[in-house]
């Protein structure tokens, strides 16, 4: 039986988002809390109106918003 080398795996999270700023800091503060970093996260965002962009952007995190009120798949990369 093999088992798995934890210290050679890699973990990229992919968090959909909207009005999402009472859990968006837990949430990201919990990833990065982890013994084992996350290679990538990636934010995706479906046209939030409150601060969950603002707390998002205090990580190193990748933001795709998206750009038509229609579904996350129009969502654009915003690279900072």
């Amino acid at each position: 039986m093999n088992t798995l080398d934890l210290e050679k795996l890699s973990v990229s999270v992919v968090i959909p988002t909207k009005n999402s700023e009472q859990v968006i800091l837990d949430c990201l503060s919990s990833l990065f809390n982890q013994s084992k970093k996350p290679l990538e996260v990636i934010v995706v965002d479906g046209r939030s109106t409150d601060n969950t962009l603002k707390i998002a952007n205090q990580y190193p995190i990748k933001m795709i918003i998206e750009t038509q009120p229609t579904s996350l798949p129009h969502a654009q990369l915003i690279t900072h």
